[in-house]
């Protein structure tokens, strides 16, 4: 496909010659033929960087480490899977997400929506296709935007028709499990459960026994209490086992930025949490902070703990500002290199401290 969209300017396949865009079989065996030779210097770019990938992985493996991955949610439509599988897709609906708290119009990504019948017909072999090819990568991978896996919001290009896919509930959740029982079968899955998501997702990954994710400043509920309405964050401490505890994710700004940001009475009620109650909560964002927030983390009941390099160090830079298009967002990179990080003995002992105390190192006593 690489080869064809160079030659046609990489125009879309929907306007490839019409043979092309069908895949007829002369059309494909004439297009093979044509450019033999680049697809073939194309396969060789892909053994080479799979066998560098596998290398990579063994040398990590050696230091008792291991690689994380993400399971995309969906392809886009100009793609080789939709090329070649469109009776998978249904073209004239986009994927979104639903007006919520975040953004009242909601979301157009402009992503082809599943066909879920015709998935389920041949045994969701595509999807089984992904999850293997996941398995194969790394040691655990993240399901992106995971509740698309139980039900898919879509619009129609001109707005007029949207809905859910499938419409109903018990339909969902068969769905949703189904699909994420055949992805555990190749590999550790992690559910990214964020955002605003139905009253059933949570407890069906409790019977899957498949972890999502306790963020910090969201594991909270809001409770009227002396005439006025206050928040009550849920201790870390008590989050379930099977769980990720974490401070933020590529789509939230950094913990000093998010807690510069809070009042000094949102920062007491932050400060009910046992072990954050030294915090003063008239002053702003400083290393004190920055370690207690962590600690709590390092300290949760979850069985695993990601937090993101920023908060680690304590600094300010986002990944990425949903709903946004600009040169800064994805383009993030460690201010550091490893080696440099290394020997920054301040940093790296701070670091062991918090994960050996917590016992999250592998040589924890």
């Amino acid at each position: 496909m690489r080869c064809l969209h160079e030659q046609a300017t990489s125009e879309h396949w929907q306007d490839w010659p019409k043979d092309l865009a069908a895949r007829r079989p002369l059309a494909l065996a004439s297009a093979a033929k044509e450019h033999k030779e680049e697809i073939l210097f194309v396969t060789w770019q892909q053994w080479q960087l799979d066998e560098q990938w596998r290398a990579a992985r063994q040398a990590a493996a050696e230091l008792g480490v291991d690689l994380m991955g993400d399971l995309p949610f969906v392809v886009a439509e100009d793609s080789a899977d939709v090329w070649k599988e469109r009776k998978l897709f249904r073209l004239g609906l986009r994927v979104g997400a639903p007006p919520d708290g975040f953004n009242a119009e909601g979301q157009d990504w402009g992503l082809p929506l599943f066909d879920w019948r015709a998935m389920e017909q041949s045994d969701f072999a595509w999807m089984r296709r992904r999850a293997e090819r996941s398995g194969k990568l790394f040691g655990l991978y993240r399901v992106d935007h995971v509740i698309g896996m139980y039900r898919t919001y879509y619009r129609s290009a001109d707005g007029r028709k949207s809905g859910f896919s499938p419409s109903d509930e018990d339909a969902q959740i068969r769905l949703g499990e189904t699909l994420l029982a055949i992805m555990d079968e190749y590999g550790e899955v992690i559910a990214e459960d964020l955002g605003m998501v139905p009253e059933f997702l949570r407890p069906s990954l409790t019977r899957l026994r498949l972890p999502g994710y306790r963020v910090l400043r969201w594991e909270k509920d809001d409770l009227w209490r002396d005439g006025r309405m206050q928040q009550f964050f849920r201790d870390p401490a008590k989050w379930p086992e099977i769980s990720v505890a974490t401070s933020g994710t590529h789509d939230t700004d950094a913990q000093a930025v998010w807690y510069d940001g809070l009042s000094p009475e949102h920062r007491g009620y932050l400060a009910r949490i046992p072990g954050l109650g030294q915090l003063d909560c008239n002053k702003g964002f400083d290393d004190t902070v920055r370690d207690a927030l962590l600690r709590v983390l390092y300290q949760s009941a979850s069985d695993l703990c990601l937090l993101p390099f920023q908060d680690l160090l304590g600094a300010r830079e986002q990944v990425n500002v949903p709903g946004s298009v600009n040169g800064r967002n994805w383009t993030y990179r460690m201010p550091m290199t490893v080696d440099d990080l290394a020997a920054d003995q301040v940093t790296s002992e701070r670091l062991l401290h918090l994960a050996t105390e917590s016992r999250r190192f592998p040589n924890s006593p």
